[in-house]
């Protein structure tokens, strides 16, 4: 049958509050997830994501830049998620947009693979696309989620959001 999407959980800024770190506990009734996002920082820099607060270098990843066409190959160590994002100084619109999907993220018998689209709404430079994939080197399942900034300073401003959506495949 067709796959279904639920949302599990949501988080804005709308109070503006300077808020550094956002948690989410994600329920194990699902196939999938797909996070969205619509963040900027308050210095502009990148978001870390980490999986069950495992905070050791446990991540690989293959990204593409679809402006310049560059890319870049990590492995081992702790990674943004989402890159290149604005902040209010040039314009308060500026987002960095960004879908993420996280296949099988219960299995227990396999490492977790992660693909992330993302974009930049810029009105001068850093506009294109971005592509990712990751490996979290784990074969545990994933139970909290936590978007961190990648310098303790940094804080999500006003209207960030985040959405995470649970698909379910019959």
């Amino acid at each position: 049958g067709p796959a279904s999407f639920e949302s599990i959980d949501k988080w804005d800024n709308n109070n503006a509050t300077n808020v550094q770190t956002v948690s989410f506990t994600i329920p194990q009734t699902y196939t999938h997830l797909q996070l969205r996002c619509q963040v900027q920082q308050s210095a502009g820099q990148a978001i870390f994501l980490r999986f069950n607060n495992d905070t050791g270098n446990n991540f690989s990843d293959y990204w593409l830049n679809g402006s310049t066409g560059s890319k870049s190959e990590n492995n081992n160590y702790i990674h943004p998620f989402v890159q290149g994002v604005p902040d209010p100084t040039s314009n308060s619109n500026e987002y960095a947009m960004a879908v993420i999907d996280i296949l099988d993220y219960r299995a227990t018998d396999k490492v977790k693979v992660v693909r992330t689209r993302q974009s930049q709404m810029r009105t001068t430079g850093g506009r294109g696309p971005s592509y990712g994939g990751h490996v979290w080197n784990s074969t545990s399942a994933i139970t909290s989620i936590q978007f961190i900034q990648n310098n303790p300073s940094f804080y999500f401003t006003q209207n960030s959001r985040i959405d995470i959506y649970g698909i379910k495949v019959s």
